[in-house]
């Protein structure tokens, strides 16, 4: 003999479940309709690069080199043509904004971006959301507005490099590569609150700049905390 209680469980159990298979079939057929109307939906990624587009959002956030930077430096071009065209006062134009999130890479890719950077009449705004190391550091302090997340990094080396071949080649190599390296620190003390008698005691270490060590150096001009406004 059924039990009275399960038997009115039970029933109760098929009508959820009915009501449940009906959102379902509705919710499924809901979307049928919806890809029929729009067979291609976006792919997430594609769909937040051209949000950030719009927005004049571009991210640094792999090793830095041709691939990374080259698209970065047409993006700024592209916008402040725009501007020109649309006669837009470089104090009026909305700004670029660089999120960088980088361990370093190749300074022959850095240093192009850097310069479009500085040449920009249009604002370009870097952040450290994470770690600015190396290249990433002197990207970061090109900005013509500059800001860091709180427990964000910073990193100034002198980098490495190795060459091979004939004597003379070697020692071309090598003269280049100390001009490279005069040509930084140069960039570095132009743009910064650092002094070179301070960056002569730091030039052959690993020297890492942390939070609001950052201001103290004039690495950035604000650590963004509390406040989300400077991020959007």
């Amino acid at each position: 003999m059924v039990d009275k209680k399960f038997a009115e469980s039970d029933t109760d159990f098929s009508e959820i479940f009915q009501d449940l298979k009906n959102n379902v079939d509705t919710l499924m057929t809901d979307f049928i309709s919806r890809q029929n109307e729009d067979s291609v939906f976006p792919n997430p990624g594609v769909y937040t690069y051209y949000k950030n587009y719009n927005n004049r959002v571009i991210w640094l956030s792999d090793e830095i080199y041709r691939e990374s930077t080259v698209p970065i430096v047409k993006n700024i071009l592209i916008w402040n043509r725009e501007d020109e065209i649309n006669g837009i006062k470089p104090e009026e134009r909305k700004p670029i904004k660089l999120m960088i999130n980088s361990y370093g890479g190749d300074i022959d890719a850095m240093f192009p971006l850097v310069d479009v950077i500085k040449v920009s009449k249009t604002p370009v705004y870097t952040y450290n959301m994470g770690v600015a190391m190396s290249c990433g550091f002197y990207i970061l302090i090109a900005g013509h507005k500059r800001y860091s997340l709180e427990h964000s990094q910073s990193l100034y080396h002198q980098g490495s490099g190795a060459f091979q071949g004939e004597a003379e080649t070697i020692k071309s190599h090598t003269a280049q590569y100390n001009k490279t390296l005069n040509t930084i620190f140069d960039h570095v003390v132009s743009c910064t609150k650092i002094s070179k008698e301070l960056l002569n005691k730091k030039k052959k270490t690993e020297w890492f700049i942390n939070g609001v060590e950052q201001v103290e150096l004039g690495v950035v001009d604000k650590i963004i905390a509390g406040d989300i406004t400077d991020l959007l």
